[in-house]
This record gives structure tokens, C-alpha cells and sequence, in this order.
């Protein structure tokens, strides 16, 4: 099993160096099946390695363009405090089984759920290869605190970037044209994880820093692999593939916690 794991956490270092994003929707069912650790625990450890990962790929974007961080700040503030706050004082609240209305369920299965949803529309985003805005859209202020909140309250929950959501709402809400908002993306997914992190870490009764370094290690090593690939061949055409595995992923988590 620790084979398997650190062989998915590896491919996921590579999506993010071939695709920059996608790491966290096969990282999280990683730790979970594969290093048997319970899912709002593997969350937690998902949005450090996540956060380190996709902090060394806005750095490498920086390195090449500025970051358009006056646009981006009426996104990002409200993004990071939601993801704090959502880590710190809702997660560790949630109850070992809710109920809605008649119907109970367990909160590990209900979280793994939420992300088998989650990756499915991910994946089905990435199939649908539309573009989103251009470099004349009309930004749209009074929604952005919000919809910026809404998406890092997300990223704590489920321990993902979701960067597919925020591509689309720095375009379309912002105004940002879609060669900025792509490395925008990944620095408002670095912002929301390291304060989703901060969140979880001052509420985790114990972190194992050892597991935690060698999965960011063993990510980084995929970053760097998928880096190297994709100067030989495109990341575009990989993407449907990759699109499709996701959905696969999807597919076997809801089986597996509905059987």
C-alpha cells in the first residue's frame, strides 16, 4: 500500500508540472485508500503538500510575468480568510454523523462523497475545453468578495485547489484576460491552501511531520518529472486523457463508499 501511495502522490506531482493543477483530486484519495488515513485528516494533509507544490509553481510563474495582484485582491483576501476560518472553527465542529431529515450519514463517507462530486465536474470541465472569457470582460465587484469566500471555504473542506473553479471566476468576475488569470489561478490555490493549512494545523490535536515531508517530497520529485515533459510534449494533448482518469477516480470513490 505505501508503494501505491507514493506512486499516486508521484502522478499527481506530475499533473500539476504537465497540467498546473489537478494534483489534490488524485492526492486525497491517495492518503485516504492507500495510506488508511480518515478523510478530514487526509484533507489536512492534502492542503500542506498542495500548498508547498502550487507555491513552487507561482513562484516559477513569477519568475516569467508579474502577478496581477492589485486585480486579483478583492478575490484573494476573502478567499484565504474563508478558508482559515472554515478550517479552524467549522471542520473540526462537523459531527461524526449528520442527519438530514430522516436520513443519517457517516461524515468520512459524506466528505468523500462531496469530493467524488467535486473531481467528476472537474473532470468534466477539462473535457469541455471551452474558454472562458477573453480579454474583454466586464468585471463584476459586488460578487467577487463572494464568490472568492465561497471557493476558499471549499478548499478547506474538501483539501482541494479547485483551481478549475477559479480560472473561471478571475476571468469572468475580475476581468482578468485568460493568459493572466491561468498563473493567477495557481497563486490564489497557493493563498487558499496555506491559510486552509494555518487553519487545520492550529486545530490539529497531532501532525506528522514525517509523513507530510515525504509526501510533498515525493510530489515535488512528480512536479519536476512533469516539468521536464512538458517541453517534449503538449500538455494539451494529454489533458482529455487525464480529464478522463479523473472521472474514473470519481467514478470508484462513490462506488466504493455507496457499497
Amino acid at each position: 500500500m505505501l508503494f501505491l501511495g507514493l506512486l499516486v502522490t508521484l502522478a499527481a506531482g506530475v499533473s500539476l508540472g504537465l497540467f498546473g493543477g489537478g494534483g489534490s483530486l488524485l492526492i486525497l484519495p491517495g492518503i485516504v485508500y492507500f495510506f488508511r488515513r480518515p478523510p478530514l485528516e487526509a484533507t489536512a494533509y492534502s492542503l500542506f503538500v498542495v500548498s508547498i507544490a502550487a507555491l513552487v509553481g507561482t513562484l516559477l510563474h513569477g519568475l516569467r510575468r508579474p502577478l496581477p495582484w492589485r486585480k486579483m485582491l478583492s478575490f484573494l483576501a476573502p478567499s484565504m480568510a474563508a478558508a482559515y476560518l472554515t478550517r479552524l472553527l467549522i471542520v473540526p465542529r462537523l459531527p461524526d454523523t449528520l442527519a438530514f431529515g430522516s436520513v443519517r450519514i457517516d461524515r468520512d463517507k459524506l466528505l468523500m462523497l462531496a469530493f467524488s462530486a467535486f473531481a467528476a465536474a472537474a473532470g468534466a470541465a477539462m473535457l469541455r475545453k471551452r474558454q472562458v472569457g477573453g480579454s474583454r470582460t466586464t468585471p463584476r465587484p459586488r460578487v467577487v468578495p463572494l464568490v472568492g469566500a465561497a471557493t476558499g471555504a471549499l478548499t478547506a473542506l474538501l483539501g482541494t485547489g479547485g483551481g478549475f473553479l477559479v480560472v473561471p471566476a478571475l476571468t469572468l468576475l475580475v476581468g482578468l484576460p485568460i493568459h493572466e488569470a491561468a498563473p493567477a489561478s495557481l497563486a490564489v490555490v497557493t493563498a487558499q491552501s496555506i491559510a486552509a493549512s494555518l487553519g487545520a494545523l492550529s486545530a490539529m490535536p497531532a501532525f506528522d511531520v514525517g509523513f507530510v515531508t515525504l509526501l510533498t517530497a515525493t510530489m515535488l520529485v512528480g512536479v519536476a518529472l512533469g516539468v521536464a515533459a512538458s517541453k517534449r510534449v503538449r500538455p494539451a494533448r494529454l489533458n482529455q486523457g487525464y480529464a478522463w482518469l479523473v472521472l474514473l477516480v470519481a467514478a470508484a470513490i462513490a462506488i466504493y463508499e455507496l457499497l
